[in-house]
């Protein structure tokens, strides 16, 4: 373990950035804003912890290394296909945009085969709970293009997203306000 994060490149971005990086495999990815991955390539996998925040990953296959994105105790393992993760909070959400991947607990054996999620699909998992459903893609991918699509979310859930994406704070106000008159 030492090895393997002593090895590891890091990519980061700040409040407001984003960023894309070319892996050597030829794999892609766009790092949103306010997030940290740590990424180590053996003779064996390919593999990219996502300590925080969000990415998109577009995977070039490789017979003889899994691509695997780990994230809040889970294990993300792809081969040629596109899709989102995002990790906050000790919760996962992965959003298959083209192909498949597993999703299985990071204490499963390797040969465990998880949950498989195909095109237009998403899960979310945590410790508490685990959801599976098909989203519009173009509001769950918003932040791709520089935008955020909110609908139905809590104010202070939407606030505390925009605030991903600015130094200029914005907050809001909890306290009970009582009626006058």
């Amino acid at each position: 373990l030492f090895w393997r994060s002593a090895s590891a490149k890091v990519y980061e971005t700040d409040v407001g950035e984003q960023k894309h990086v070319a892996l050597d495999d030829g794999s892609q990815l766009f790092l949103d804003a306010k997030t940290r991955i740590a990424v180590s390539f053996s003779e064996t996998a390919r593999t990219v912890d996502l300590q925080y925040g969000r990415a998109n990953f577009r995977v070039v296959p490789d017979a003889h290394r899994p691509f695997i994105v780990e994230a809040a105790e889970r294990q993300i393992v792809a081969s040629r296909c596109s899709f989102d993760v995002r990790c906050e909070d000790g919760k996962v959400q992965v959003v298959l945009i083209h192909g498949e991947a597993d999703v299985k607990p990071a204490s499963a054996a390797p040969t465990t085969q998880g949950e498989t999620l195909r095109s237009g699909e998403r899960l979310v998992a945590s410790n508490d709970i685990e959801k599976r459903d098909k989203p519009d893609l173009t509001r769950v991918l918003a932040w791709q293009t520089g935008y955020e699509n909110f609908d139905r979310e809590e104010l202070a859930q939407a606030v505390e997203e925009m605030n991903r994406y600015s130094t200029q704070r914005v907050e809001v106000d909890t306290r009970d306000r009582k009626s006058v008159g």
